[in-house]
């Protein structure tokens, strides 16, 4: 067989039909993302004045109080602002533990889910229970030592969790925010600062102790997080955190704890104000906080420029 001689006029032709041919457009693939936890996952304390930000059916006594301005929703507000098509699910829930993430929660879960936020641990530890004896009774030694002793049974759960979580998602990037520091160690307190600082003990933020030992508030909240940040280590899971390293905080999360000045970024009496979210919101993040951990979340994902 002769091969076809393309004349100037055949190739002009060819030319012509390549020009004109629309492109054809690679279809945007979205970003799944589900995001799992607790009462600070959830955004208790960050709702606003009356609970505006809460969603519908969310905040009432027993409900999960998921607000719109946790740090899970206000990234994906980021993200769709910057153009980004993104698939969100939140089945975050106060009072949430280890086991009842895995228990209620993980159904959001499947092959095709690209990202998982994650924030559990502090209710293993019954650390609601733990922060009124802090404020209602004196939470040094013994009562810390405790708490500290839950742990060691947290990690292990959590062990089990992320390995569901991996089993059900594959394809996911699990990135777990930790809880910072909620009070100071320093035993000084402002004189414009919440009146929940008058409640707690110089030895209740900063007991000296050995390392290792865990005698105060303070040592809980630095070794819950040395835990967390341990346990996804272990598993291959990203871990952003309001600590730098063990019993720092980042520079931006730093001076910012209760007591610390009137800029604190966590919940104390202000709270039981008018206006305010109530008694569940005690020693919760409040917006900044945040808003702050969305963005930590944000430059570990590399998705917005």
């Amino acid at each position: 067989m002769k091969a076809r001689l393309v004349t100037a006029s055949t190739a002009a032709i060819l030319s012509a039909a390549l020009i004109v041919a629309p492109a054809q457009a690679t279809p945007a693939v979205p970003l799944n993302i589900v995001a799992l936890g607790d009462s600070v996952a959830s955004g208790v304390g960050a709702s606003g004045a009356n609970g505006v930000d809460y969603q519908p059916g969310t905040n009432m006594p027993g409900g999960c109080y998921r607000s719109y301005k946790s740090y899970s929703e206000q990234l994906v507000a980021r993200l769709r602002a910057a153009g980004k098509l993104v698939n969100f699910t939140n089945k975050t829930c106060s009072g949430a533990t280890t086991y009842s993430v895995r228990q209620t929660q993980l159904g959001a879960l499947n092959a095709s889910t690209t990202h998982v936020l994650l924030t559990v641990g502090a209710n293993n530890l019954q650390f609601a229970k733990y922060a009124g004896i802090c404020i209602f009774s004196d939470c040094s030694g013994a009562p810390s030592a405790i708490t500290g002793a839950l742990i060691g049974p947290m990690i292990v759960d959590l062990s089990t969790l992320l390995r569901k979580i991996k089993q059900l998602a594959p394809q996911a990037q699990v990135i777990m925010v930790g809880y910072g520091q909620p009070v100071t160690r320093n035993a000084s307190t402002p004189d414009t600062a919440d009146r929940i600082c008058g409640v707690f003990s110089a030895a209740e933020r900063n007991t000296p102790g050995k390392l290792f030992e865990i005698n105060d508030a303070n040592d809980v909240s630095a070794y819950l997080d040395l835990a967390l940040f341990g346990t996804a280590l272990a598993h291959h899971v990203d871990y952003v955190s309001p600590y730098a390293k063990f019993g720092t905080l980042r520079s931006d999360f730093a001076d910012h704890s209760l007591c610390d000045t009137e800029q604190s970024f966590y919940h104390g009496f202000d709270a039981l104000d008018p206006g305010g979210d109530g008694d569940i919101a005690v020693i919760h993040p409040k917006m900044k906080w945040q808003t702050l951990a969305s963005q930590l979340v944000a430059s570990e994902l590399e998705l917005i420029g």
